[in-house]
């Protein structure tokens, strides 16, 4: 229902900018949801700490969720993610997310990524690009 509703959605308006993107600008996170004792597949940390966690996809540009599942407490977001990759997106993501081969599967899915890496990434500037002034001014014009 979640997927035939945000098929409906309309985008909301953003950065003119974001319309030329040829992919779907999706977050993907999940929330733990403290769980009713009654809820006894609802294992967090052990028999006395149980909780859902929810693994929620949310298109960026039309302001409503593509993709939610529900499972106990203490299962894996990455693995989650990596079962509902699909081509077409790009994945924003947190440092939780920062695992090279779930990026390398992200790839493989024929979708892109942007995510934080943890402070001890290591990395290699290939190359930069600067803004023209013209870019620049009109970022400082909105607030940016």
């Amino acid at each position: 229902m979640i997927k035939k509703l945000a098929q409906k959605a309309i985008p909301q308006a953003t950065d003119p900018q974001l319309k030329d993107l040829q992919k779907t600008l999706v977050a993907f996170d999940g929330s733990l949801l403290p769980a009713l004792p009654t809820m006894i597949w609802a294992l967090w940390l052990d028999e006395d700490h149980k909780a859902a966690k929810l693994h929620l996809e949310f298109d960026l540009l039309k302001s409503v969720p593509t993709q939610a599942s529900l499972t106990q407490g203490n299962e894996n977001e990455k693995t989650i993610l990596r079962k509902q990759l699909s081509p077409g997106k790009i994945y924003v993501l947190d440092a939780g997310y920062a695992q090279y081969s779930l990026l390398q599967d992200i790839l493989k899915a024929r979708s892109s990524f942007v995510c934080r890496l943890r402070d001890n990434a290591v990395w290699e500037t290939l190359y930069e690009k600067e803004l023209s002034p013209e870019k620049i001014a009109k970022q400082g014009s909105q607030g940016i």
